[in-house]
């Protein structure tokens, strides 16, 4: 089987498969190794790479699969939940934060999100820190306050209703500038059948999560200047 490396810049491990894995067609023989290094395609003979990161990071020849926007996210049975109304109001609940003390994430955090909403917060009721972005996830799943959700990776988890956004308007999301999921093909991997059919695959399934998370604007800066797609 063909190696497609899935490489999460800056992204927790446990996680960077959970919007892949569920949609690989059974026709398909995979095999997936999640890493935060940025490797060599060519030198560690694998095929494919998923980078989140800016487009310098992800390489030249680089295919653009879909952006990122963050959230509050919360359990719909959060106690007192049906009370909030705005961002202001995000402070009377408890703030699930994924904690980086090395600051590799800074625009995960609670700080920056208000910054960019232009809100000036309030104390909030509680405070909990999580060193993984899946363990503060659960804890938003269980009820223990609000978290800052990554669409479209918990597309599935708001589709399920596991999560909602409580504040379901297109103002409260911050969609990240100069970030985003990339596809990075080896130039020895692209002709082999199996890998044309999965990159082809990859971005048809790709494509609707685009256009849910990225502004045009967003998309333009990311692609502009040195965008070239994949040719098949």
């Amino acid at each position: 089987a063909s190696l497609f490396y899935i490489n999460s810049i800056t992204y927790g491990l446990s996680k960077c498969h959970s919007y892949l894995t569920p949609f690989i067609p059974a026709e398909i023989e995979v095999r997936i190794a999640a890493d935060n290094a940025v490797r060599d395609l060519e030198r560690d003979r694998l095929d494919v790479a998923i980078r989140y990161s800016t487009l310098k990071l992800a390489g030249v020849g680089a295919q653009w699969l879909f952006g990122e926007r963050t959230q509050p996210v919360c359990s719909p049975k959060l106690r007192g939940i049906n009370k909030l109304r705005n961002g202001e109001d995000l402070c009377n609940f408890v703030l699930l934060h994924f904690d980086d003390p090395r600051q590799h994430t800074p625009w995960l955090t609670w700080d920056v999100w208000f910054e960019t909403m232009k809100i000036k917060p309030r104390a909030p009721k509680g405070v909990v820190r999580f060193s993984h972005y899946d363990m503060m996830l659960r804890a938003a799943i269980n009820g223990q306050g609000i978290a800052l959700g990554r669409l479209p990776l918990i597309a599935s988890l708001l589709d399920d209703r596991a999560l909602i956004a409580p504040l379901d308007d297109a103002r409260y999301g911050a969609t990240a500038q100069d970030r985003a999921y990339w596809l990075k093909a080896a130039d020895t991997a692209r002709a082999k059948p199996e890998v044309r059919t999965f990159i082809a695959w990859l971005i048809s399934k790709s494509a609707p999560l685009g256009k849910t998370v990225a502004s045009d604007e967003a998309v333009s800066l990311l692609l502009r200047p040195h965008f070239q797609p994949i040719s098949l």
